[in-house]
Order: C-alpha cells, then sequence, then structure tokens
C-alpha cells in the first residue's frame, strides 16, 4: 500500500476521508479571506503611493515648489502602517473565529458520527458513508462481505454485574473488532470499517471478500479468536457471552446496501435462534418465516 493513501494508525480509511472533507470545508473559507486582506492591503499602498507621489506645489512663475519628499516619505509609512495593522487585527480576529467554529462543528461531529461509549463508528455513520459510496462508485465492480455482530447473554451482565461493568465490556468488543477490522485499505472501493449501531449489536465491512468460502474463513477466526481472549474470557465463562453473526456478501446476493444489512441480520439471527455464539451466511431459504424469527428473539427479555 501506497504511504499517500494509508489510513492514520487506528483510523479508517473511511474516517480519513470523511475527516479530510471536513478539514478542506474550513480551509477553503480561510484561503479566500487571506487573499482578499491581502488584496486590500496592497490596494491601499498602491493608492497611498499613488496619491502621495503627485507633484504638488504652488506655481510661482517658471518655478515649482515641492513638499518635502521626507515628510510624504514619513506620511506613506505611517498611513501604510496603520492600514496593515488594522487589516491584521481584522484577520487574526476573522482567523480565531473560523477556527472556534471549526473546532465546534468537530464536535458536533464526532458526537453525529461516533459512539459515546465504546468511540466506534455509529449507524449515522456507516449508512451515510454507504449512501455516498454508492453514489460515488461503480458499485458493480466492487465485491464486499458484510457481518452482523450480536452479543449472547449481554443482558446478564448488565443485569448482574451493572451497566458500568457492562459499559466495559463494550469497551472490550469494540476493541477486539476493530483489531479485527481492515481499516487500511486504499482500494478505489468500499473501506473496512466496524460499527456500533445498537446496544449490543455491530456491523463489519470486509472489502475484497467475493466468495462465501472467503467470508466464512473470516467469520470463523473472528469466533476463534474471540473464544481465545484473553480479556473477554471471565465474561465468556462467568456469563456465557458469545458472538451470534451474520453475513451477508454484496453484490452477489444483493446490490443495495440497506438489503444487505437486512440479509445479515436474518443470517445472524438463525445464528442466535439455533444456538447462540455461532456464525451464519445468508440463503436465499431464510426468508420464508424469519420476520416472525427475528421479532420472537428480539421480544425476549434477555439474548
Amino acid at each position: 500500500m501506497s504511504d499517500k493513501h494509508a489510513a492514520e494508525p487506528g483510523i479508517s480509511r473511511a474516517e480519513q476521508i470523511s475527516g479530510a472533507e471536513l478539514k478542506r470545508s474550513y480551509q477553503r473559507p480561510m484561503l479566500v479571506v487571506a487573499i482578499l486582506l491581502i488584496l486590500a492591503l496592497a490596494a491601499t499602498i498602491a493608492l497611498t503611493i499613488y496619491s502621495n507621489s503627485r507633484i504638488t506645489g504652488d506655481f510661482q512663475g517658471s518655478t515649482i515648489i515641492l513638499e518635502n519628499p521626507s515628510t510624504v516619505l514619513i506620511n506613506e509609512i505611517l498611513l501604510v502602517a496603520v492600514v496593515a495593522l488594522a487589516l491584521s487585527t481584522l484577520f487574526g480576529f476573522l482567523i480565531s473565529l473560523m477556527k472556534k467554529n471549526q473546532r465546534m462543528e468537530q464536535h458536533l461531529y464526532h458526537l453525529s458520527n461516533y459512539d459515546s461509549v465504546t468511540s466506534l463508528l455509529n449507524r449515522n455513520f456507516f449508512f451515510t458513508y454507504l449512501a455516498n459510496w454508492e453514489k460515488t462508485h461503480n458499485v458493480k465492480d466492487v465485491s464486499f462481505g458484510l457481518l452482523f455482530i450480536d452479543l449472547d447473554n449481554f443482558k446478564s451482565v448488565n443485569d448482574k454485574a451493572g451497566h458500568a461493568t457492562g459499559d466495559s465490556l463494550l469497551r472490550l468488543i469494540a476493541g477486539f473488532l476493530k483489531a479485527h477490522t481492515d481499516m487500511n485499505t486504499n482500494k478505489d472501493g468500499i473501506c473496512g470499517l466496524c460499527a456500533r449501531i445498537g446496544g449490543d449489536e455491530f456491523l463489519q465491512i470486509i472489502p475484497d471478500i467475493s466468495s462465501p468460502e472467503e467470508l466464512d474463513a473470516r467469520a470463523h477466526i473472528l469466533l476463534h479468536d474471540f473464544n481465545k481472549h484473553q480479556e473477554l474470557r471471565p465474561f465468556i465463562d462467568d456469563y456465557d457471552l458469545g458472538l451470534s453473526i451474520g453475513g451477508s456478501l454484496f453484490p452477489s446476493q444483493t446490490e443495495d446496501y440497506n438489503e444487505l444489512v437486512k440479509l445479515a441480520d436474518i443470517a445472524m439471527y438463525k445464528s442466535k435462534y439455533g444456538g447462540k455464539n455461532n456464525y451464519t451466511l445468508y440463503q436465499e431459504s431464510m426468508g420464508e418465516g424469519t420476520a416472525d424469527m427475528v421479532l420472537s428473539v428480539r421480544m425476549k427479555p434477555s439474548r
């Protein structure tokens, strides 16, 4: 991968692109303001020099009496200095105001695009990114896998150990999933990313996946590493914590990203309904009666 397109450590390519757009949106007006103020200063200097360099005085016969050249020069320097100081003060004020506004925008951007508990990307970022990607790329030339991940028995952790422990567990899960997300892809297509879209539900995009076998392999690695994770092991032993995972493929199963998420959701509930801590790839046969099954599982008081 070229260094030009490499994402910053811990930041997905999708986040890098989105953040760069936000930064550019403020760099442009700041540049315009700087150019306008420089032009205003240059015009003031030019007019000052022009007006004060004209020959002035009284015509007495054939003699022209000129004003003192040193006085004219001092007046020019003082006027230019005053104008330059005024314009630089105005420029500094505008820059300060724009930077303050930029910090506020960045704060609001973070609130609307990142999960407050885990610091993962949230539902808004995930679906906005996919919508923008679909508009700007030839989606038929891109293939990727989607994993819908749900924690098994997470409610038991909250109920028995408290919500503070539940939040700590969510942060552990976020770190685990992020470590298993290919965030540095620079291919002209989909970016690898992981998002928390609900209480204990996560979505993961796996780029450059085109076959069920490839997606199956990635999901099984995820499950294997989860069960061997030392920090997660106490939750697995004490609360029977697990991962129910459903997978779907783009574009072989659907070319609509909303439908893709729905298919992965259906497959995930097949995993949960069939014993939990397992992985299932969506199949067309799952469509029959799935709505009732998903509703039944979602309405259970504990998962």
